[in-house]
């Protein structure tokens, strides 16, 4: 009996070994090898195969030719928009930039890329449309880490911006402006038991580079499933409906403290306006058909004066030129209200100092198609706008 016992026992345990080694074999004959998706730009399709001890990018180009680029644990990857880099996630907790042209290979660990040390998850969320920055979160459900990783100076940016727990992974970064839409649950940071039944989620957007916060909306226990349309609009879900809602961000919340402070700075600094040969009437479309003698005088001045010019922030024309008759503000708008004048003060100055004029143009009409380089200009200038309306508004 104990004998028969013993060779039943072995035999169990030779088929459990057969059925281990069966199940090795098939992973390794049956589950690896295979091909998966990592992405698809401009029709090259970049592809993950499957090893047992190590898996192998390969990209399948236009013409259908397959090289191989990468070997290597790879849990994920991110190709930038002008295929120079390829971020790999190896495995959740490091991560490679390979460089496409090069060769070359960078190697962040998690302790690189988050404030977290303990390894927690690392995510590929994408590229900005320039190919230079890498985006990237850690611990998103719980508090979320996000980082961002120059490709060209291999610079890491951290960022740990807030206590709020993103709602069940409820967000979408804008990896061109640094701003993300996000929602979270209202006190959830109390840890108050309550409110999390049935609770109250708040959909808002946080800019990194400014720690600007807006709140959108609110809904009770509801994702949002926020989209980026642009750098400045994204859609979300109608928290009273089924359908899609636009939010459009203020121009100048996705500009960094830095580039805001030097744009503001620049708007009164004299000696970046450079001297430009061109005439008043040419910037100003004043023609001499005024009555009004005092302003023609001014004018026939003007003419023969000098002209500076400063393109704020490379888009919006800003022009000095001297104030030769010390003319306030007031002076000017007044021609507005004279129609012997009204044909030549069309465009009134900015700001009117004790010895100079401040003049601007204006970013011009409808907005370019969103394809064009001219669109990226275009947003530019309303930048630019933007900041120039909001500083005579503070300080005048």
């Amino acid at each position: 009996m104990k004998k028969a016992f013993t060779i039943g026992l072995t035999a169990g345990f030779i088929a459990m070994a057969l059925i281990f080694i069966f199940i090795i074999n098939f992973y390794k004959n049956v589950m690896t090898g295979s091909y998966r998706l990592g992405e698809c730009i401009a029709g090259n399709q970049y592809l993950i195969k499957d090893g047992y001890d190590n898996d192998e990018l390969w990209v399948k180009n236009r013409d259908g030719q397959k090289i191989k680029i990468f070997s290597g644990q790879i849990y994920s990857i991110k190709v930038s928009p002008d295929e120079r880099f390829i971020a790999i996630n190896i495995g959740g907790t490091y991560l490679k930039i390979l460089n496409v042209k090069t060769g070359a290979i960078d190697t962040y660990a998690h302790n690189e890329v988050s404030f977290d040390e303990l390894g927690e998850t690392t995510e590929l969320i994408g590229w900005s449309a320039d190919s230079q920055y890498l985006w990237g979160g850690t611990s998103l459900m719980t508090i979320p880490d996000f980082f961002r990783i120059n490709a060209e100076s291999n610079k890491v940016n951290k960022f740990q911006q807030f206590t709020h727990p993103i709602y069940l992974n409820d967000y979408s970064l804008n990896p061109n402006s640094g701003v993300l839409a996000y929602s979270y649950i209202i006190g959830a940071e109390s840890g108050y038991i309550n409110n999390f039944i049935n609770p109250l989620i708040q959909l808002s957007v946080y800019s990194f580079f400014n720690s600007w916060e807006i709140g959108i909306a609110k809904a009770k226990e509801k994702k949002f499933n926020p989209a980026w349309y642009d750098n400045l609009s994204f859609g979300y879900d109608n928290p009273d409906g089924r359908n899609r809602l636009k939010y459009i961000l203020p121009i100048d919340f996705v500009l960094d403290k830095q580039t805001l402070e030097k744009l503001t700075l620049s708007i009164e600094n004299w000696d970046l306006y450079q001297e430009v040969a061109e005439t008043w009437e040419k910037n100003f479309a004043c023609y001499e058909c005024t009555a009004n003698k005092e302003y023609l005088d001014f004018n026939s001045k003007a003419k023969e004066g000098s002209v500076k010019k400063l393109m704020l922030n490379g888009e919006l024309p800003l022009y000095i030129t001297p104030n030769y008759l010390n003319w306030s503000n007031k002076k000017f708008l007044s021609f507005s209200n004279d129609p012997t004048a009204v044909c030549c003060i069309g465009n009134s100055p900015l700001k009117a100092y004790p010895d100079r004029l401040l003049w601007r143009e204006g970013c011009g009409g409808a907005a370019p198609d969103e394809n064009t380089p001219e669109y990226d200009n275009f947003q530019k200038c309303l930048l630019a706008e933007s900041v120039l309306n909001n500083y005579f508004t503070k300080h005048y």
